[in-house]
């Protein structure tokens, strides 16, 4: 402590005390700097060398137009583009319309794989897309996708293909429209038994639907008990559209439909329930006093049992 001023000084030997700790404290801060930015990248490195990449080329696929009742078949590529071999644990389509072939499971560093599909268009129509999912160990990204897309022509076509409803007997107007250049016959009639007790469909068999034009079916038809759903498949002389299929669809009337139609009935019971207790316990009141109940003037708009 400097004895005039008040202000506090640094000896020498504490000066080079105050360096050297402010030395070490740089170069310990330095260090730890550099080992952290080393460990960042030698672990960026190991995570880019020690994990598969897995590429699919191509990625998706247009047949563009395409026939119905056709099987079409090609084949897509699975690459490894890491330093480690590749597992597929699996290949799934997302419909039974797809088939897929392969025939190993491993994909070494640099190496690929060819999964072969064959894709049916029986009983499809008009734009769809299909997802062959590859399921791989490449812990970044397991699931890797292949789109197929296709433009699907029918010959002949049914509207409406679905039918929806809230009771077993359902009836409805159906057409179909024949779009090729020569008539058409229905062969035969199909329904399942189990999912339909009876139908009058059976009336359109031997129909011959001519080119160019279109034909009106009326149907009507009662689902089994208990059953969701049903279906009436109706096989032509077509090579293209062999068949086509109007699909039933009994849907549950819902909870809160019913408690719509109950409640308004509720405060109804309620008040005729408690304007009955209380004109038998008034006449039991005036009963017990000895008073005549059918005359009184209280239990004049009464029914008659309870007089």
């Amino acid at each position: 402590m400097d004895g005039v001023s008040g202000n506090f000084r640094w000896s020498g030997l504490d000066n080079r005390i105050r360096s050297y700790w402010w030395k070490c404290s740089y170069f310990v801060c330095k260090q730890i700097k550099h080992f952290f930015i080393s460990s960042l990248i030698i672990l960026s490195f190991g995570y880019s060398i020690s994990f598969p990449g897995v590429v699919i080329k191509p990625d998706s696929f247009d047949l563009k137009d395409v026939l119905a009742n056709q099987v079409y078949k090609s084949r897509f590529s699975i690459y490894n583009t890491g330093k480690t071999a590749i597992e597929i644990l699996d290949v799934r389509p997302d419909c039974g319309c797809t088939d897929v072939i392969y025939k190993d499971r491993n994909i070494a560093p640099g190496e690929s794989l060819g999964i072969s599909f064959s894709f049916k268009t029986i009983g499809l129509d008009g734009v769809v897309k299909k997802r062959i999912t590859v399921y791989t160990n490449d812990p970044v990204d397991r699931k890797r996708s292949f789109i197929l897309s296709a433009t699907i022509k029918n010959e002949l076509f049914i509207t409406p293909r679905r039918v929806l409803t809230y009771t077993r007997n359902a009836e409805g107007v159906f057409s179909i429209k024949n779009t090729g250049k020569k008539d058409f016959r229905i062969d035969s009639i199909f329904f399942s038994p189990e999912k339909i007790d009876r139908t009058d469909a059976a009336k359109y068999n031997g129909l011959v639907i001519k080119a160019q034009s279109t034909e009106s079916l009326n149907v009507h038809t009662t689902l089994s008990r208990g059953a969701g759903n049903g279906r009436i498949v109706f096989y032509l002389n077509s090579e293209v559209t062999p068949f086509l299929k109007i699909s039933y669809y009994k849907k549950k009337i819902p909870t809160a439909l019913y408690l719509l139609l109950i409640l308004p009935v509720i405060p109804a019971l309620i008040f005729a329930f408690t304007k009955n207790v209380i004109v038998v316990s008034r006449k039991s009141v005036l009963k017990s006093s000895g008073k005549d109940t059918k005359n009184h003037p209280k239990f004049a708009y009464s029914c008659r049992r309870c007089r």
